[in-house]
């Protein structure tokens, strides 16, 4: 895979991406893990994208939707169920907010709350970047936010990007008092 995640509770890998070449994979693989570490494949998996090749996958917050960068520069959305695996939501895939040719998404990044999506866009054949904002709604829906996308000044490479404070996981913690 070109781009993995683990969900929060650490116990499912996903990847997207990959062999043998960018345009001929279309699907999300995922992979159990044990709490020793070794892994096998994870029931529902590996699931068929719903867009040509996602690059870049990851977990939203509580890890109820997971988000793919897709090289036909749209971006898709799932929900994540154990046992089923990721299925895409109503309105998914969401089309590309960037000029054409795109040579495709080079990075991705969601913000703490999730409420926001970051997508890297590299457009082919001029030397440009752009950066797509999408507005995530409670349903993992997206809409891009108001001047998205916004071009990068000319030779502006974006390899990796990251929304900080990053994605925190909560953690519930039972107290016995006696």
């Amino acid at each position: 895979p070109r781009s993995i995640d683990v969900n929060c509770e650490s116990n499912l890998l996903v990847g997207a991406g990959g062999d043998p070449g960018p345009f001929q994979n279309s699907l999300i693989n995922g992979l159990e893990i044990a709490p020793d570490g070794t892994l096998q494949a994870a029931a529902g998996y590996p699931a068929e994208s719903d867009a040509m090749s996602p690059i870049h996958i990851a977990f939203g917050p509580g890890d109820r939707h997971l988000f793919t960068a897709n090289h036909d520069g749209s971006d898709s959305v799932y929900d994540v169920s154990p046992g089923v695996g990721a299925t895409p939501i109503p309105g998914s895939p969401f089309p590309a907010q960037v000029p054409m040719p795109l040579l495709g998404p080079s990075s991705m990044a969601i913000n703490a709350r999730g409420t926001l999506l970051y997508v890297a866009n590299d457009v082919l054949l001029q030397s440009r970047m752009t950066m797509s904002v999408f507005g995530i709604d409670s349903g993992g829906s997206l809409s891009p936010v108001p001047s998205s996308p916004i071009t990068l000044p000319e030779f502006n490479l974006i390899v990796s990007i990251a929304a900080f404070p990053p994605k925190t996981c909560s953690v519930t913690v039972a107290i016995d008092i006696k």
